[in-house]
């Protein structure tokens, strides 16, 4: 599979503080019809900003726990806590 969860993330993330001239080259590309609702609105970009934060957390888990050269197992405990947190 080419693209996974984690090139979701890293993309959002590049894209996340260029929202403003992204979204101005939407609207501008993308014309709607009159009375439409609009492509992307604050709305979408709040919800762009949580997923970010709800996969930052295992992103970061996956880089840490994916090492080759030094042991991961020690980390592992650490990790699966911080996540049991994020998700209660």
């Amino acid at each position: 599979m080419k693209v996974r969860w984690n090139s979701t993330y890293l993309m959002l993330k590049h894209l996340f503080p260029h929202k403003a001239p992204f979204t101005t080259f939407m609207h501008a590309q993308y014309h709607r019809a009159e009375g439409a609702q609009l492509l992307l609105t604050n709305d979408h970009w709040a919800m762009v900003e949580k997923v970010l934060k709800f996969l930052e957390l295992f992103y970061d888990s996956t880089v840490a726990l994916s090492c080759v050269y030094y042991p991961t197992s020690s980390l592992m405990i650490h990790y699966l806590v911080k996540i049991a947190i994020h998700l209660w």
